[in-house]
């Protein structure tokens, strides 16, 4: 296998819906009920177009204080908003399941004596329920929640953060998921990046995330940390 120039892995991050788990969210109705939210108090549509949700939450908390609305009425907009989203990721746990290899995927990456760290844009209640019921939770170094960093992906903040707390830079770590989202911040610092076949294809992952590789099965990447692990 062709390795990409890099520093030493010392820690994987992952990304949770979709890559670890399989997390079914009604997500159209969802964000269809934010986006009605939003409009009804005063943001107009065209901030709101098709988009993941909390970026069209950054996009009203952004309009709402250039019309000088009140921090109060914009930290309620937050409130509601993570209320609609946790009524719909509280009901999505209570199908979510494991997805084929993951565990000993996850058991093979601790035995390279590497870190392993979790960025999911659910919120920590939803999370933490998740990972117990398939009981992966004790794989985990680092896990930043949406409730835990300022910005959420595709923002930088949120990979930051757990780099942070594994104590890692960018260009020691790789990054596993299943969306752009997932790569946005890895590509641009540095990180190693894995593509999980499922949502999208391969063709997907090389042309719109320029990820450095992708698998059809989650066990794949233990041949490509390995890799880099024995050069």
């Amino acid at each position: 296998m062709k390795t990409k120039a890099f520093k030493q892995i010392k820690a994987v991050v992952f990304d949770l819906d979709g890559t670890l788990v399989d997390f079914k969210i009604d997500y159209v109705n969802a964000r269809n009920r934010v986006k009605n939210y939003l409009i009804s108090v005063g943001v107009p549509v065209e901030y709101l177009e098709d988009q993941p949700i909390f970026i069209s939450l950054e996009k009203a908390v952004n309009y709402l204080q250039s019309v000088n609305r009140g921090e109060n009425e914009i930290k309620n907009l937050k409130e509601s908003v993570n209320r609609i989203v946790f009524e719909y990721e509280f009901k999505a746990g209570e199908e979510t399941y494991l997805k084929p290899k993951a565990r000993e995927t996850l058991n093979a990456i601790k035995k390279f004596n590497l870190k392993i760290g979790l960025f999911t844009i659910n919120n920590r209640v939803v999370t933490e329920r998740v990972l117990d019921k398939t009981g992966i939770r004790e794989f985990f170094d680092a896990i930043i929640t949406r409730d835990d960093t300022c910005e959420i992906k595709p923002r930088e903040g949120h990979f930051l953060k757990v780099l942070n707390d594994l104590n890692v830079k960018p260009d020691e770590s790789v990054v596993i998921g299943d969306t752009a989202y997932d790569f946005q911040a890895a590509k641009k610092l540095g990180a190693l990046t894995i593509g999980v076949e499922g949502l999208y294809d391969a063709n997907y992952f090389k042309k719109v995330c320029c990820v450095d590789y992708t698998v059809k099965e989650l066990s794949e990447i233990v041949e490509i940390i390995k890799s880099y692990i024995e050069r």
